[in-house]
């Protein structure tokens, strides 16, 4: 027997991986602060107003989590950075710790035979 919990866990976390980024990073945050902000207000003015407000902002948070909007699926538009694009955006970095002295590791660094 399958369990209808687990079914529904699963397709739901298939559909935040499953659907294709269509908005750039810059469009996700703004949708998110937006949302954020209309959430705050439907809170803050607790009537019919707010209620409204608080129900409109689902979609945007929807918008902002996945990173794809239906109404920019429906008219073909894309302005989702390529993933080789998100890739060159971060940069690595390392670090090396020496357990010496600083004036051993400056001495070491600044002679003249070391560099040449």
């Amino acid at each position: 027997m399958k369990n209808p919990r687990k079914d529904t866990v699963s397709s739901l976390a298939e559909s935040f991986t499953n659907s294709e980024r269509n908005i750039s990073s810059s469009e996700r945050a703004l949708s998110l602060a937006f949302a954020a902000s209309m959430l705050g207000f439907g809170v803050f003015r607790r009537d019919a107003l707010g209620i409204a407000s608080a129900l409109l902002s689902i979609p945007l948070w929807d918008r902002g989590v996945r990173g794809h909007c239906a109404v920019s699926a429906m008219i073909g538009r894309n302005t989702a950075e390529p993933p080789e694009k998100l890739r060159k955006r971060f940069q690595r970095t390392y670090a090396i710790t020496v357990d010496k002295p600083y004036e051993d590791v400056y001495r070491y660094l600044t002679d003249r035979q070391v560099i040449e």
